[in-house]
């Protein structure tokens, strides 16, 4: 594991399975492996596999914050549902909809963007 991320992904692994409110046996039984690999892979002796990461995302965990640290739109998240309403919208909504984010990016703008600032801040989870 030379790459920064790669290093980091242990410890991220941890968060996640925490923030999920898993144990490491919980983990390990919900993905079809055994404690003692679960425990390797966040001890950073071994690197899960794809079939892995795969079975972390359909449980939820937040894939892109593992492999980069950035915290992504989780499922369920209020940008998620956003994306989602936009993307079943038709026509006209949709064009209703872009008139508000430009009418809200002009405000956040005009006003020094606390909107901004939060999502610039947004830590990795704990």
């Amino acid at each position: 594991m030379k790459d920064r991320n790669a290093r980091q992904l242990p410890e991220r692994l941890k968060q996640e399975r925490l923030r999920q409110g898993m144990t490491q046996a919980d983990l390990a039984a919900a993905v079809g492996i055994a404690k003692k690999s679960q425990t390797n892979y966040e001890l950073g002796h071994t690197v899960p596999g794809i079939d892995y990461v795969m079975h972390l995302h359909a449980l939820g965990f937040d894939v892109e914050f593992l492999l980069t640290g950035e915290v992504g739109w989780s499922r369920g998240s209020e940008e998620a549902r956003l994306l989602k309403a936009f993307q079943c919208a038709g026509p006209e909504l949709r064009s209703a909809l872009l008139a508000i984010a430009d009418a809200s990016l002009a405000v956040n703008e005009s006003s020094g963007g606390p909107q901004r600032q939060r999502a610039r801040s947004r830590a990795p989870r704990q």
